[in-house]
């Protein structure tokens, strides 16, 4: 346990300190991680646990140690106190079901998802939901119209202030509100969705989100919403030459966009 807290407070330490500015291949090699998939998982105060085995019942799908290598690519580059707002990762193993789930940090994350790069942003898509809910909290004492599964948000949750730049509660959007002010048409699902979909999009995706916020005072105000709050500063790059500018269409789901998986 100590090492645990070591670690997570020295990996908490580099994201504090490191600034602002745009990560690249080259900044990830500067931060101080554990050496090894093992060491990833390790680190983290999670329980983790496996549903439907851990070996392969079909080609799609991966052993543990595979679905845990390609999961340890999204913890490499997620700030700390992120991961710790994590108590229990589930790995399934089943073709059935939805890809993930998560909530009241907890997470379920299917390892049979098709391809390596949607695995990796279905991940951190679902831990957007884990920070949103988890690590961004309020005292619970100054209630408000949003209640995400089951917990009233209060008005001192930094991400109350995130929700009404679209929505007026859980189910109704601000008048005027249009598809260029969300990252993706499943984020005016609900205000929860919104914000899971723009964390994944803002990690993924940075270069398109920069350009799509130029187009809508709304998107501009998730994406500095995000950037202050959320990663304090720190921007990323990863689908340098995969930018749709136009975004036209606007895409249903970010986990399903390329990006350069192979810089994570």
């Amino acid at each position: 346990m100590f090492f645990k807290l070591l670690t997570q407070l020295s990996l908490l330490l580099t994201v504090m300190v490191g600034g602002s500015g745009v990560v690249d291949t080259a900044d990830i090699a500067q931060i101080s991680r554990p050496q090894s998939t093992a060491d990833y998982f390790a680190a983290l105060d999670v329980e983790l646990h496996s549903e439907g085995g851990d070996t392969h019942t079909s080609a799609a799908v991966r052993d543990m140690s595979e679905c845990k290598l390609v999961l340890s690519k999204g913890l490499q580059v997620l700030p700390s106190f992120h991961m710790l707002a994590l108590n229990d990762l589930t790995l399934n193993f089943t073709t059935e079901g939805k890809r993930g789930m998560a909530g009241a940090g907890n997470l379920i994350i299917k390892c049979s998802v098709e391809s390596d790069m949607e695995l990796l942003a279905v991940f951190i898509h679902e831990m957007g939901h884990i920070v949103d809910g988890n690590a961004l909290t309020g005292s619970g004492e100054m209630p408000t119209a949003f209640v995400d599964l089951g917990k009233t948000v209060s008005a001192d949750d930094p991400s109350y202030s995130y929700y009404k730049y679209s929505w007026v509660d859980d189910d109704v959007l601000r008048p005027g509100a249009s598809a260029n002010d969300f990252c993706s048409t499943y984020g005016m699902t609900d205000p929860y969705e919104d914000f899971a979909e723009c964390y994944s999009y803002y990690i993924l995706h940075g270069n398109e989100f920069r350009l799509a916020m130029g187009r809508s005072p709304v998107l501009a105000q998730k994406y500095a919403f995000l950037k202050d709050y959320v990663f304090f500063g720190r921007e990323y790059v990863f689908d340098a030459g995969f930018e749709n500018p136009s975004r036209s269409p606007i895409v249903y789901d970010t986990t399903k966009l390329s990006y350069n998986y192979g810089q994570l």
